[in-house]
């Protein structure tokens, strides 16, 4: 697991939290 991989996903997930 990449921390890049890790960063996307954690903002795309707080963008569909948003």
């Amino acid at each position: 697991i990449e921390i890049r991989i890790i960063a996307a996903s954690f903002l795309a997930c707080k963008l569909i939290h948003i």
